[in-house]
């Protein structure tokens, strides 16, 4: 997951996912040839990384994990 804090945790997807990894310069191309999408993308991955950090934060304390 594309995220500016460290990712702590193990991700189980309950679905059939697919993993994407695309280069720096394939993630800068899809923001110059589709702005509107990329600014949508970007909200609510930061949303979710955000969501993911504060649940990790929290389960974490309770149970005593240290990073």
């Amino acid at each position: 997951m594309i995220a500016m804090i460290p990712n702590s945790g193990t991700e189980i997807a309950f679905d059939d996912s697919i993993v994407l990894q695309i280069s720096a310069t394939q993630f800068f191309d899809l923001h110059v040839d589709f702005p509107n999408d990329f600014g949508l993308f970007m909200i609510n991955l930061s949303r979710n990384c955000r969501e993911i950090a504060m649940l990790e934060d929290v389960v974490g304390k309770s149970t005593g994990w240290q990073a």
